[in-house]
């Protein structure tokens, strides 16, 4: 038998049943909507801190420990999903899952019962380390699938589209029930979501990895390779969210009127939209590789662009390009770490880098304010190249372990 007929028979051999197949798009499908709920406060925080700052009269300085909470708290849980995958073998995917959910529900009933400020803080936190937790578990779903690109790109489009929906009736719901009223609401809304926790499989199943391509399969330890495509994924979430985070301020430093600004904001999400659903498309067509140059290349020229040219009647083209960028680059990055490393572990540490990141990039560019907000912009152009540099080096150095050449 030939070489090429021995890896014919290995895919045939491997290829999954019809059964379960279905199986597996339940469980992507399932991943996809409890990392949705999961992330329900972390993609709306702008407009829920605001919400959440009027109805308990908190101080700016109060609502970003609120935020510190929660996305520190989702970053938590998902770096000790990460580096506990003895952990997760003994306990089951589904089961830490239907542990996050928990801690996120608890979590949600200790904030919407909360009588002072530290109480909840606490809370935001347990309910971020749930959240953490199941997100973890569905973003390595995400990754065994045959299209990592295409899987993320759809979580996105529900990502956005709740964010878009979340986003118009935080203040209603709050207007009409307060703090309280609003933390139970999105109790509820978990707890109708807990059911898919048992849709999900019990361990890893790499349906990409049955292919034999030459990208080295681990899952339990993140490799050298995988260390490397993390740090290029936290330092592009770092880049991009310093200039996320000040979006509105450039708009407004180019001479826009506040409310105007804000307002083509949501244009800026529509382009998102547009992106992930046309990498949802492309994601299950092309290799990762020529999509994610062509998306960096429409993230550095929009962020040039904002940097060389400031009349206020092209800030929300520009901005909308930004956004577009960074959604079409997102899930072909995410497939080339996971390509990079194929365990678990790199999997899960993508989402804690995408939080971090965002978290990170806003605080280290308030120390760089400028008044047209220079630095910030060719800063954050710096450390895209950077970002992208690297994760190209880590690719090349999985297939140096993997082929050796």
């Amino acid at each position: 038998m030939t070489l090429n007929q021995s890896v014919d028979a290995a895919k045939l051999i491997a290829a999954p049943r019809p059964d379960q197949d279905r199986r597996h798009r339940l469980a992507i499908g399932s991943a996809i909507i409890l990392g949705t709920i999961c992330a329900l406060v972390a993609n709306t925080l702008p407009v829920f801190l605001v919400v959440l700052g009027r109805t308990l009269s908190l101080s700016e300085t109060q609502a970003g420990y609120i935020a510190l909470a929660d996305l520190g708290g989702i970053a938590a849980g998902s770096v000790m999903c990460a580096l506990l995958p003895s952990v997760l073998a003994r306990l089951g995917w589904r089961m830490v899952a239907a542990a996050g959910v928990a801690l996120l529900i608890a979590g949600n009933i200790a904030a919407s019962q909360a009588e002072s400020y530290p109480i909840l803080v606490a809370a935001r936190s347990v309910a971020g380390i749930g959240a953490g937790f199941t997100m973890a578990i569905a973003y390595a779903i995400l990754a065994g699938g045959s299209h990592p690109a295409r899987n993320l790109a759809l979580f996105n489009m529900f990502q956005l589209a709740s964010a878009a929906i979340g986003i118009q009736y935080l203040g209603t719901i709050a207007g009409l029930w307060g703090a309280q009223g609003l933390f139970l609401v999105i109790t509820a809304i978990s707890v109708m979501a807990a059911g898919l926790c048992y849709l999900l499989p019990e361990a890893a199943h790499r349906v990409s990895a049955v292919f034999l391509d030459d990208a080295p399969v681990n899952p339990e330890r993140t490799s050298g390779p995988g260390w490397l495509a993390i740090v290029a994924a936290l330092l592009h979430f770092v880049g991009t969210g310093a200039i996320f985070g000040f979006l509105a301020y450039i708009g407004i430093a180019w001479g826009g009127d506040p409310e105007t600004v804000e307002t083509s904001l949501s244009t800026v999400m529509l382009a998102a939209i547009a992106a992930a659903v046309i990498s949802a498309f492309a994601g299950a067509r092309f290799h990762f590789l020529r999509p994610l140059c062509a998306g960096y290349a429409i993230l550095l020229t929009a962020i040039a662009l904002l940097y060389a040219f400031q009349p206020v009647a092209h800030f929300v083209f520009f901005a909308s390009l930004f956004g577009f960028g960074w959604n079409i680059v997102m899930p072909f990055q995410f497939a080339a770490v996971t390509h990079a490393d194929r365990s678990d572990s790199a999997a899960m540490l993508v989402n804690a880098s995408t939080l971090g990141g965002v978290a990170i990039g806003p605080a280290i560019a308030g120390n760089f304010v400028t008044s047209d907000y220079g630095v910030i912009i060719m800063g954050s152009f710096g450390a895209l190249v950077l970002a992208l540099a690297l994760l190209l080096l880590a690719l090349k150095w999985s297939r140096v372990l993997a082929t050796g050449k």
